[in-house]
């Protein structure tokens, strides 16, 4: 229980779905059991007791880094969800297509194809056969998981939120494989090779897909996307120099700034408008604003336009600033 309480906290926000597949698991269980409903209550309370002791723990030692429950419900809930449910469909089918394709040496779409459906048909087919008692829980979880992937907006992000579902997806297309092996009475070795070549194949798809959005981010506007780059940390070593400790930084990357600089960060909400800008950062009497240039997000662009074209709300100051970006200090007047 500690184990899950654990996780669900270390994998962000998402791993709240830990917690809710572990509550609609027990009560699953109590439904069809009535030796597990003895039980229950105190499992649910005992989980969310630790989950919270874990928050509170965390929250101490780790630096704020804008992506708190509360930002993530409202970016969820502030869009049209069922239009949100189709425009992820369609997201992740390509997104998924497009992984499967790095490595299609003689035609890419039929490659992608095959190997999306059939992982997809796998995984799907040995969700609905394994109902055995020690697989509720993967199976409850990989729904919620999935099913809170498909609610909130992607805006952008490829792939990269299906990563804490990634070891449940394979256990499952693992199992499915071993029943088909099993009926159609595969013979051992082919079996080994066909698995032995699929993994070579997950083991290089990922690093061809990721050199090859990092060559086409670079050639598009010749940047170093890395935090590591010797501009990037110049830029936070200047952060940690400037901006005291207690402060928060308004930033486009607030996780990677969090990290780096050990400060508190923040990013406006992706809907902000010039109107609603100074009320989203109303409870903020000071802050500082890192626009940088080549990487800015929308939401920056829009919250800096917007604090300029209200110098009766704050002071700004500037205090540093070149060709790729500003850092200013802005205090409410």
């Amino acid at each position: 229980m500690a184990f899950i309480a654990y996780f669900a906290f270390t994998i962000k926000t998402i791993g709240l779905t830990l917690l809710i597949a572990y509550i609609i698991c027990e009560a699953y269980r109590a439904f069809l059991d009535a030796k597990s409903r003895t039980h229950l209550y105190q499992n649910i309370l005992a989980l969310g007791g630790l989950f919270l002791l874990f928050h509170w723990a965390f929250a101490q030692f780790l630096p704020d880094a804008g992506n708190s429950l509360s930002h993530f419900v409202r970016l969820t809930f502030s869009n049209n969800l069922p239009q949100t449910i189709l425009d992820n469909l369609v997201i992740y089918k390509n997104e998924i297509l497009a992984f499967w394709g790095n490595l299609g040496f003689f035609n890419k779409d039929l490659i992608a194809k095959l190997f999306s459906y059939s992982f997809a048909m796998v995984c799907l087919v040995s969700w609905m056969i394994h109902r055995d008692r020690e697989w509720d829980f993967l199976r409850i979880f990989t729904l919620v998981f999935l099913l809170s992937i498909m609610i909130f907006p992607n805006y952008q992000q490829g792939l990269r939120y299906f990563i804490p579902i990634l070891p449940c997806l394979f256990l499952l297309f693992l199992l499915g494989y071993k029943s088909f092996s099993e009926r159609v009475k595969i013979p051992a070795p082919m079996s080994q090779i066909a698995l032995l070549i699929l993994f070579i194949y997950l083991y290089l798809a990922p690093n061809m897909a990721y050199t090859e959005s990092i060559a086409k981010r670079s050639n598009e506007n010749g940047l170093n996307y890395s935090p590591y780059s010797a501009a990037n940390q110049k830029i936070m070593r200047e952060i940690q120099s400037i901006i005291p400790q207690s402060d928060t930084l308004i930033t486009s990357y607030p996780r990677a700034f969090a990290l780096f600089t050990q400060r508190h960060t923040y990013i406006p909400s992706p809907d902000i408008t010039l109107d609603n800008a100074i009320r989203e950062i109303a409870s903020f009497h000071q802050f500082y604003l890192l626009d940088y240039y080549p990487l800015r997000k929308k939401s920056i662009e829009t919250l800096a336009n917007a604090i300029h074209l209200n110098p009766s709300k704050y002071y700004i100051d500037t205090l540093a600033t070149n060709m790729d970006y500003g850092l200013y200090k802005c205090t409410a007047r």
